[in-house]
């Protein structure tokens, strides 16, 4: 008998073991929750517990929310709104250093703080905002504020407040150092730096963002490989700055604003810059200039533009701007020199008119046909031109083409009235006068290079 209530007792003992080896969950505020995968796992709020079962062995691991895949929440650092300067630095700075692997976050929680100058100097760290209207960090100095010094960074929902010091003043936003990849800065405002954001790493992105009343850039992207901005929208004070300064192999803008500047953007050195789905508006002298950069390419695509484009390349090969799609108002010109290349399909509001003289090459592949009812009027030297002489009799003028192989036709669709079209250089003379007498009389010419020859034509000429 003894032995039986031995055995018992030995069970009970048992039962008693596992009980405090194993609490049960806890229910309310503040309880604890099993987690049966890794995966289901989100960042709770801070006064949180989790259980997490380790499923290599079956076993629960209670884990504090500190400790939660590196989670910082920078008010344990003794960032305070009412701190200092210095003091915030240091709790922001104590709070990613102590990522001591990296991999892990930081979160400022809302509230306006002053700051010193800090460092990220490890990869995979997220820095976290509440959102730029809610998490704002203000920089009274004259160096950079946040360096990024490895990759892999994420820098998300903070509003950068300047110094709002003079152009030249040295003071930068946020700069991510040489050679350092896929740091992205997304949903953070800029706002009164000399240079808001610079970038010296490659294949780094910044997304919706924005950045204003900048001194000297919006966005330097400085020696680096790859990278692109998407959705950032860059105002400038009138008159003064460059919304964005380019010196990279390649880099592209997605849906990106450009306004209120000296320069929308400045491509010092490329490869090849795109600007997609983009927006220049009222730059004081250029939408785009290019610099003097050999061999690279700059594409505009789908865009909307002042029309003030600037190519100063004096190097043997020179820029090539690649114009679709894009929609020009109110031109105030292109300048470019004999190195340069344009080639131009579907813009509205782009004129032959807006070239300077002397510019470079320039291929209209639209291939369409204007139609020419004035009296004295001077003809494209791209595509078709219909003679329509239904009011009056037309005496038209063709210039000089812009590169070898250029074609242009010319047909008469009304023959009210006998016209006449005078090709200023042509092959046997200057000028060569063709009379156009008959619907479905043409002129086909080709540009050599120095003068217009005749193709074929069933005009006649004088």
């Amino acid at each position: 008998m003894s032995r039986m209530y031995s055995r018992w007792f030995l069970v009970l003992v048992a039962i008693f073991c596992v009980g405090l080896l194993v609490p049960l969950p806890l229910f309310g505020a503040g309880a604890q929750k099993e987690m049966t995968d890794y995966s289901e796992l989100s960042v709770p709020a801070k006064d949180d517990k989790f259980w997490i079962r380790d499923n290599s062995t079956g076993t629960l691991k209670y884990i504090e929310v500190e400790n939660l895949f590196g989670y910082k929440d920078a008010r344990g650092y003794a960032l305070s709104e009412s701190g200092t300067a210095a003091a915030n630095a240091t709790a922001l700075q104590e709070a990613i250093d102590s990522l001591t692997s990296g991999y892990g976050t930081v979160k400022i929680p809302t509230g306006s703080y002053d700051c010193n100058p800090i460092t990220i100097d490890q990869s995979h760290v997220t820095l976290k905002g509440m959102g730029y209207k809610e998490t704002k960090l203000n920089y009274s100095g004259t160096s950079t504020f946040l360096s990024v010094n490895e990759g892999y960074c994420l820098i998300e929902g903070i509003f950068f407040q300047g110094p709002d010091g003079d152009a030249g003043n040295g003071d930068i936003g946020l700069s991510i150092a040489n050679a350092k990849r896929e740091v992205v800065t997304r949903d953070c405002t800029f706002y009164q730096w000399d240079t808001a954001y610079k970038d010296d790493g490659f294949s780094n992105a910044i997304e919706d963002c924005g950045i204003s009343d900048f001194k000297t850039y919006g966005m330097k992207i400085d020696a680096v490989s790859t990278g692109y901005a998407q959705g950032v929208y860059i105002v400038g004070t009138a008159a003064q700055g460059k919304c964005v300064y380019v010196d990279a192999t390649d880099y592209e803008f997605y849906s990106c604003t450009f306004s209120s500047s000296d320069y929308g953007a400045h491509i010092a050195a490329a490869n090849a810059v795109s600007f997609i789905g983009c927006h220049f508006e009222d730059p004081t002298t250029w939408d785009i200039y290019s610099g003097d950069p050999s061999n690279c390419t700059i594409i505009v695509q789908g865009s909307r533009l002042q029309g003030k484009l600037r190519s100063a390349s004096s190097e043997g090969n020179g820029t090539l701007f690649i114009l679709d799609g894009n929609r020009f108002s109110d031109s105030g010109g292109i300048e470019d020199n004999a190195d340069s290349r344009w080639y131009m399909k579907a813009n509205t509001g782009l004129l032959e008119s807006d070239f300077a003289t002397g510019s470079g090459e320039q291929h209209w592949l639209d291939e369409e046909t204007e139609t020419v009812t004035a009296a004295s009027p001077t003809l494209t030297i791209h595509g078709g031109t219909a003679l329509d002489s239904t009011s009056t009799a037309i005496t038209a003028t063709l210039g000089d083409g812009h590169y070898i192989g250029q074609l242009k036709t010319i047909v008469m669709t009304d023959a009210s009235n006998s016209s006449t079209v005078s090709a200023t250089h042509h092959e046997t003379s200057d000028p060569k006068v063709a009379t156009f007498d008959a619907v479905d009389e043409y002129w086909l010419l080709v540009w050599t290079g120095t003068e217009w020859a005749t193709v074929s034509n069933t005009c006649t000429f004088l």
